[in-house]
């Protein structure tokens, strides 16, 4: 099987998952505020789980007895039951859970974990782990596909308010508008979401310096607005620009005198 082919139907898989779970996990988390950590685990595992359980049997058992029901050819009464023989084999099944919460994963990551094991039990217990990849602390993965790698890249600085870093990498680099509303989606950014569908209509290319750069206005001024609603000094907001967004103090202190 070529390599180009298995690296479009891997892309193609992966969004097809995400989307999946998103949809999943913004009505149970948005819809019925389905906040709590362990319920939240729970969830993950029985949907990763089922989903497993799925393409095993959807896929490759259902196909592979089908063709051993064509063929016929079974050396035992059991093998002809279950369409299954003793030399068959089914390719394993890796579940990987994305998270792209901004917050740290404060959930399990393995059944066990939630579980009250009796040490004299402990052997017996099976377990399902989860692999969870937090698109917060990426930063030792590297994907194959370029424009994965760009989504968890920039979604990272954006949770890291490390503009700089954005404007120095893709200072001179345009995506496109499908990767600006991956991204939009990912960090709740509605501004570079709406950036996005605007020049998606216009068949044009996202620079990321300047959506970014509007992003990260539009957040200095809500930052500024929201501290101002609820009497927070002048002082502490100007220290809270410069934590939050990197800035000098000179900078922060322009800043609230424009939008305060």
């Amino acid at each position: 099987m070529k390599e180009s082919f298995l690296n479009r139907y891997f892309v193609v898989l992966y969004f097809i998952s995400t989307v999946l779970s998103s949809c999943i996990a913004y009505v149970l988390f948005s819809v019925f505020e389905f906040q709590n950590p362990l319920l939240k685990t729970i969830l993950l595992a029985i949907v990763c789980i089922v989903l497993s359980i799925k393409r095993y049997k959807a896929k490759e058992y259902d196909e592979i007895a089908a063709q051993n029901k064509k063929d016929n050819d079974f050396d035992s009464s059991d093998e002809f039951l279950s369409n299954f023989k003793k030399t068959d084999r089914l390719h394993p099944v890796i579940s990987l859970c994305v998270y792209y919460g901004e917050r740290e994963w404060d959930g399990s990551l393995s059944l066990k974990d939630m579980l009250k094991n009796p040490e004299e039990l402990e052997a017996m217990i099976a377990d399902y782990k989860m692999n969870l990849i937090q698109v917060r602390s990426s930063e030792s993965l590297k994907f194959c596909n370029s424009d994965v790698d760009t989504v968890f890249d920039v979604s990272r600085a954006i949770y890291a308010r490390d503009y700089k870093e954005i404007n120095m990498k893709y200072k001179d680099q345009a995506i496109t508008t499908e990767l600006g509303l991956a991204i939009g989606a990912i960090t709740e950014s509605q501004q570079l979401i709406d950036h996005a569908l605007e020049l998606e209509q216009k068949g044009g290319r996202i620079n990321m310096c300047n959506a970014l750069e509007e992003l990260r206005q539009e957040g200095i001024r809500v930052v500024i607005q929201t501290c101002k609603d609820f009497n927070v000094s002048r002082d502490a907001v100007v220290k809270k620009l410069m934590k939050d967004f990197v800035l000098s103090e000179e900078e922060a202190s322009d800043y609230v005198s424009i939008y305060w």
